[in-house]
């Protein structure tokens, strides 16, 4: 009998976690046919090793080297042999049922293009970030401002992040989010999978807009759930909002053009200077500046490298 699902995993120095998530796969995953492919991008923590141990049935590849998120999932991918291709975090963990919900949704809507479902975080609220608006003049506007960060929620002011939508309903929307997306593999062979110029962040908003642009759909199963703990990855907040922004970045050079590119580039830079300059001014009266405003300031320094993108990798690198 055929695989009806190869769930996708990349690992990083996320031992503990890609265990969870594999314990939660198990045992919440039994009633579709799926295969588990990891492919742990040169962790040194003892992943592979674990997970020979504790989960014989997953394969595993083990990167000499970090290829990053997208890169690795391409490669993950050419070893798929399922009518899907399921991509999950390492830092999430399935509810009952998830899988077989959103592969059975899929196959009820082929009209279609691209999956995803609802997310909740470690504490079973709602986490809003399963799925985006597309990047407007107008959201880019606000980021830059700040208002995005005042007006959290807003309609008119965080209008990438779909307010209003408690994703609770199926939607169609520009961008899934890649901690849990689904995809015809004859869907995703024929979009190329993702970028490898994105090493990390953008490339799933990238795929979006791509199959926008192509006249394919993304849309929300509010009845496939996960848990996303966010972030077991990134463990250093500068360096992870450093790529944030590259990754931005790279989308705003890829998708935008000739004085909109400029527009957006120059929010973003924007984005890092207000956020830099407001922390500091909050925490002046009361000390030096917190956490936060010392990860903006790095951000802000650091705008000369990450307002360039990704780089395209060399054509021997690509998937």
């Amino acid at each position: 009998m055929g695989v009806d699902v190869s769930v996708i995993i990349v690992s990083y120095h996320c031992r503990d976690e890609v265990l969870a998530c594999l314990a939660s796969l198990q045992a919440a995953t039994t009633d579709c046919r799926y295969e588990t492919i990891v492919l742990d991008n040169a962790s040194d923590d003892g992943t592979v090793e674990a997970i020979g141990a504790e989960f014989p049935w997953a394969h595993v590849i083990a990167s000499p080297t970090n290829l990053g998120f997208a890169r690795a999932v391409n490669d993950a991918a050419q070893h798929a042999e399922g009518e899907y291709i399921l991509l999950l975090n390492p830092d999430t963990i399935v509810l009952d049922g998830a899988i077989e919900e959103l592969v059975r949704f899929a196959r009820m809507h082929p009209e279609h293009t691209c999956y995803g479902g609802r997310t909740l975080d470690a504490e079973g609220n709602l986490d809003p970030r399963s799925a985006w608006g597309a990047p407007t003049v107008w959201s880019m506007a606000t980021f830059g401002l700040g208002l995005t960060r005042l007006a959290k929620g807003s309609r008119w002011f965080d209008s990438e992040s779909i307010p209003g939508w408690q994703r609770d309903t199926a939607r169609v929307v520009d961008i899934v989010t890649g901690c849990f997306l689904l995809m015809r593999h004859d869907d995703w062979e024929t979009f190329g999978g993702f970028d490898p110029t994105y090493f990390v962040y953008g490339e799933d908003a990238d795929l979006g807009l791509r199959i926008r642009a192509a006249g394919g759909t993304s849309v929300i199963d509010p009845d496939a759930i996960i848990v996303h703990t966010v972030g077991a990855s990134s463990n250093h907040q500068s360096d992870k909002m450093q790529l944030v922004m590259q990754g931005r970045a790279t989308v705003i050079r890829h998708h935008w053009h000739g004085w909109r590119r400029r527009f957006g580039i120059g929010a973003l830079q924007s984005a890092a200077g207000v956020r830099a300059i407001g922390g500091r001014l909050v925490h002046r009266p009361f000390g030096p500046p917190g956490p936060e405003a010392r990860v903006w300031g790095d951000v802000w320094r650091t705008r000369r490298t990450w307002r360039r993108g990704f780089t395209a990798a060399p054509a021997s690198q690509r998937s």
